[in-house]
């Protein structure tokens, strides 16, 4: 990871705010982390470059995360857990080599 993406990630992380957060794939609560779900390395007719997406995650399950708990919730309402790609933490950046 570059140095620019390591500060993005410790900035991520700083925004997401302090907690509690909760997993929403096994409902426990969790830390965050940083995960890249870019391609990496890839050419596109000749110019080479790197696909990053920076996405915050649970720590657990590697899954997606809410501040609010989802035991003290119905089980029907399962709004409170977004996909990953419309949560907030999602960041995509082109860096070209």
């Amino acid at each position: 990871m570059r140095r620019s993406d390591r500060y993005l990630a410790e900035s991520m992380l700083e925004g997401a705010g302090s907690g509690p957060f909760f997993c929403c794939n096994c409902k426990q609560e969790c830390d965050l982390k940083v995960t890249d779900e870019g391609i990496g390395a890839y050419e596109y007719w000749g110019a080479k470059g790197t696909d990053v997406q920076l996405v915050l995650s649970s720590d657990c399950c590697d899954d997606d995360y809410t501040e609010e708990d989802p035991n003290e919730l119905e089980e029907e309402d399962d709004s409170i857990c977004t996909p990953l790609s419309d949560s907030p933490g999602t960041v995509g950046t082109n860096l070209l080599d």
